[in-house]
């Protein structure tokens, strides 16, 4: 009688330690959606894109990137160009200066440069 009652609670024990590590595997592997989304917007924080200032253009002129991306337009050209966009406007670039601007909404943003109006260029965020 004695062999049946521990026999009994060690099946018992082993159950409820099998629906445990159940339990605990399926926590692990299925991540809240929160938490996916949390990581998908860090690895858009750390995207970046870069644009050419080349010949009075932009190169590419157009280019498409995902939300939050940082964008960085690069003055290779002779002559001083600006970043305009969104009421924005970067200093004079001289040859070998950088400007930064990281897009954090989706939709289609306009740029040209503030002294040659005629060079203009277009960030599409998706």
């Amino acid at each position: 009688m004695k062999n049946k009652k521990i026999f009994g609670m060690v099946v018992i024990v082993m159950v409820l330690l099998g629906w445990y590590v159940v339990a605990q595997k399926q926590n692990t592997s299925v991540q809240p959606k929160s938490v996916v989304q949390e990581q998908m917007t860090q690895e858009a924080l750390y995207a970046s894109e870069t644009i050419a200032i080349q010949n009075t253009g932009f190169v590419p002129s157009t280019v498409t990137v995902k939300e939050g991306t940082m964008v960085t337009w690069v003055n290779e050209d002779t002559v001083p160009h600006t970043i305009a966009i969104e009421g924005v406007r970067s200093t004079n670039l001289n040859n070998g200066e950088t400007f930064e601007y990281a897009f954090s909404m989706k939709g289609s943003f306009s740029y040209s440069c503030g002294i040659h109006p005629t060079m203009k260029g277009t960030v599409i965020v998706q």
